[in-house]
């Protein structure tokens, strides 16, 4: 139904994986919201974070990153190389 809601909860705590002490057992659909590979505190403030809880139906997710991110990373990226060969520089 593409909704966020408490049924979400419902159903990842009855798989059993939240803290568990097992690393790396959790996916999306056993609560790793975050990508971390764990069930934890830190994947409910990923989800609330996102903004949908009891938003209603979800439209289709785009994952295409914002142009204005995109420069921003790629900026970034180029700054930290320029650093890094300059510091290698002045290594030598």
């Amino acid at each position: 139904m593409r909704e966020f809601n408490s049924s979400d909860f419902v159903y990842v705590f009855s798989i059993g994986q939240y803290e568990n002490g097992i690393d790396g057992n959790s996916n999306w659909e056993s609560g790793d919201w975050n990508g971390d590979g764990e069930f934890d505190s830190s994947d409910f403030v990923a989800s609330f974070a996102a903004g949908g809880f009891e938003n209603g139906p979800r439209s289709t997710v785009q994952a295409v990153p914002e142009p204005t991110s995109l420069g921003l990373v790629t900026v970034s990226l180029v700054i930290g190389l320029g650093l890094a060969h300059r510091r290698q520089k002045s290594l030598t």
